[in-house]
């Protein structure tokens, strides 16, 4: 971590300023039902301002997660809300970008680092992909809805 240092002139004492540590991916899991994502990080974090999606994830990772995912900060994790079409597979890997705004949530802005731009491998909880079949006498309204919204 960088540690900036400064004498002011004319007083007896140094400033000195250490950045906080940048959070760490601790794990992350396709949910059961394989309607979202759930990132966790070592500590808590937050965003630097109204993220999306667009803004946290490396363009090869938003490929994967299907059209308008949506992203929602909870403590020490993300929750990202799969769009339509996503394309995610167990074991795939996830980048972030390098300017993704994910800061330790005690963090002064001013010298807070950010989750760097690592990947990092998902892994499922239920390793088979559930299918509009699988939801036997529900229309595949609900299903997408249910997919979607995790509650209709």
């Amino acid at each position: 971590m960088p540690i900036t240092s400064s004498r002011r002139p004319g007083l007896p004492f140094k400033s000195l300023v250490k950045n906080a540590a940048s959070p760490e991916v601790a794990g992350a899991i396709i949910t059961a039902d394989w309607s979202a994502i759930v990132i966790s990080f070592d500590v808590s974090i937050k965003e630097r301002a109204n993220s999306t999606c667009e803004s946290i994830f490396a363009s090869e990772t938003l490929q994967l997660l299907g059209t308008d995912p949506e992203c929602r900060f909870r403590a020490s994790a993300i929750k990202v809300m799969l769009g339509d079409g996503d394309t995610l597979k167990d074991g795939v890997e996830i980048a972030f970008k390098a300017d993704n705004g994910i800061v330790f949530v005690g963090a002064n802005r001013r010298f807070a680092s950010q989750v760097t731009g690592k990947r990092f491998s998902l892994a499922a909880q239920n390793a088979n992909r559930p299918t509009d079949t699988d939801a036997v006498g529900i229309s595949n309204v609900l299903v997408k809805c249910l997919r979607q919204y995790s509650r209709c």
